[in-house]
């Protein structure tokens, strides 16, 4: 893997971001950072709180989840970086740091029809096995008025990967690990 850039996983949450972003980590051999694990630390040591906490721990998480991001580019190292980046405040963040660090990106977009997203949701927040901090079962009307539109992705200069997150072969980590070694 050549120095210097950023595989950005990024959609709407329940589109399996997390397991792809950890299967492209250990198939790149790169550092992997993600949204909810930081917040998720944060909020092991801060507390999981309301609705508004959980959002202040998200942004903060986001602000940690790019500072280590330029961390490693500094260094002259690569990143996989998870997580639904907005795209305009994610798009400032990142085109200054590939401008700054002459760094490269590729981002891996994962969609997924609007009530399977939902579905999905519903099902993990029953399972439980989620940190309390996402509190899901309150989030779950937000979500269900924020997929009725497209995912953007950030806007950066870069190869932009496109998938089906409801076709297992095509988020294969293996399949996407090609296909952002063959654009970087």
């Amino acid at each position: 893997m050549s120095d210097g850039a950023v595989v950005l996983v990024t959609g709407y949450p329940a589109t399996g971001k997390s397991h792809l972003a950890r299967g492209l980590a250990e198939r790149l051999a790169l550092p992997l950072v993600t949204k909810d694990d930081i917040k998720e630390r944060l909020a092991d040591e801060l507390g999981t709180g309301d609705g508004l906490w959980s959002h202040r721990l998200g942004q903060a998480a986001f602000g940690v989840l790019f500072d280590h991001v330029g961390v490693i580019l500094r260094a002259g190292g690569s990143v996989v970086a998870e997580g639904n980046f907005d795209p305009d405040i994610a798009g400032t963040i990142l085109r200054t740091m590939v401008t700054a660090h002459d760094a490269r990106v590729v981002r891996v977009v994962l969609h997924l029809d609007p009530d399977e997203i939902v579905r999905r949701y519903e099902q993990r927040t029953a399972s439980g096995r989620r940190h309390p901090v996402h509190l899901d079962a309150e989030a779950l009307p937000r979500l269900r008025r924020t997929v009725a539109t497209p995912y953007v992705p950030p806007d950066v200069d870069g190869p932009l990967i496109e998938l089906d997150a409801a076709d297992p072969s095509a988020c294969d980590p293996e399949v996407v690990t090609r296909l952002v070694r063959e654009r970087l």
